[in-house]
């Protein structure tokens, strides 16, 4: 939707326009259409993984209700030092949102947030057309400019033996590419990629994809001008990041998160060069990417290493963990969309039951009650013992046997 809004806003507004209507019919609290059915920025999806991810964990303080209901707890006393940083690599975009200590930021990069009594300020950013199956249309398009537009295209990621054809509409008439579309090429066209598995030339061409001529106007930046403070702690990756690093087997619990980036660069290294006679039995859940894995195993070590700067020797590559859930929740935005936002929802006081005032003469009339009853018993056990006195009895005994008391 992103994508469609920023090429297309008009059919984007019309898909809305139907959302909204479509949920007026139903009985939700809906008071606000614009705001509560819209497309949400890709620094807000970053910051709401960031907060499910954190929450999930209980890095706020606050441990997530269990089924027992067992082990809650309210501390107030989490830091922005106790957070944990989440990169999540969706279909269009890449988001990076982290804690980077106490440090000044540009505003259009920072984000303040209140969560459970303590203010947050992170930095977050957004690389629209960097999530993996853009940034794959991204590479296409290079190989087909880089080689004049040919039909036959080579592609250092593929594994040699497999070819795979994609139409012209595919490579270039999409938002992301639109900008490198030819005039002179026949749309009508079919490009047929044949896989090279060249590794080397493979790294290369990944690195064409990220644009480091523009000007970086506060050092450091990642790429595209783009301002990214040093990373700082612990580290979630997840969406593709997680998929990608499990087809590569290095997301077992004993491998994350203290997988060495040695290990990564030779288990991408070692796939890149094997032919499609290997790979084409190589097990994953959906066997059209096979032929593609090798081109997302370099661009995220790629993004991850030269441009995020998460090194062995710095030691902050190891404080990634690449997971596909937390304690058996999945991480998106959603869950910390509600968090967030349930801070504007105005607290409300229960209401009483009786008034104040009512409640103060209905206690004092049930004291007096209380007092009328003690003295009515008091006065009744005085009358009982004065009565008592001089009143005779009749022993037991024969009718000639007589006696008192």
């Amino acid at each position: 939707m992103r994508l469609l809004n920023a090429v297309n806003s008009s059919q984007s507004n019309a898909i809305l326009s139907v959302i909204r209507n479509t949920i007026k019919k139903y009985p939700f609290m809906f008071t606000n259409e614009t705001e509560q059915a819209r497309i949400i920025s890709g620094e807000e999806e970053g910051l709401y993984s960031w907060v499910t991810s954190n929450y999930v964990m209980g890095a706020f303080g606050v441990k997530k209700p269990t089924l027992q209901g067992a082990g809650n707890s309210w501390q107030m006393t989490a830091t922005g030092d106790g957070t944990v940083g989440a990169m999540d690599l969706g279909g269009a975009s890449t988001q990076m949102t982290f804690y980077p200590g106490q440090i000044s930021m540009p505003p259009t990069y920072e984000q303040d947030l209140i969560l459970f009594g303590m203010n947050y300020t992170v930095y977050t950013h957004s690389y629209l057309c960097y999530g993996i199956n853009e940034i794959t249309r991204k590479y296409r398009a290079l190989l087909v400019k880089s080689q004049n537009y040919s039909k036959t295209i080579t592609n250092p990621c593929g594994p040699v033996g497999k070819n795979i054809s994609i139409s012209f509409v595919d490579v270039f008439e999409a938002p992301c590419t639109s900008d490198s579309k030819p005039s002179h090429v026949d749309r009508n066209m079919t490009f047929i990629f044949e896989g090279k598995s060249d590794d080397t030339l493979c790294h290369q061409t990944v690195q064409k994809l990220f644009n480091l001529s523009n000007v970086c106007p506060k050092p450091p930046c990642t790429f595209n001008g783009v301002y990214q403070p040093n990373v700082y702690g612990t580290f979630y990756a997840f969406s593709n990041f997680y998929y990608v690093m499990e087809f590569l087997n290095l997301t077992s619990p004993k491998m994350s998160p203290q997988i060495k980036l040695s290990d990564v660069r030779a288990a991408v290294g070692y796939l890149c060069e094997k032919p499609w006679s290997e790979v084409q039995y190589m097990k994953t859940a959906i066997k059209s990417l096979l032929p593609e894995f090798c081109f997302r195993g370099r661009y995220i070590l790629t993004l991850l290493n030269e441009k995020y700067n998460f090194t062995e020797t710095g030691e902050t590559w190891q404080k990634i963990s690449f997971v596909n859930d937390l304690d058996g929740t999945e991480i998106g935005w959603s869950l910390g969309y509600m968090i967030s936002q349930s801070i504007h929802i105005p607290a409300v006081s229960p209401s009483p039951v009786i008034a104040l005032v009512t409640f103060i003469l209905l206690l004092i009339l049930f004291c007096v009650f209380i007092c009328i009853s003690v003295g009515f018993a008091i006065h009744a056990l005085k009358t009982r013992k004065v009565g008592s006195v001089g009143k005779y009895e009749q022993l037991s005994g024969t009718k000639t046997s007589y006696g008192a008391f």
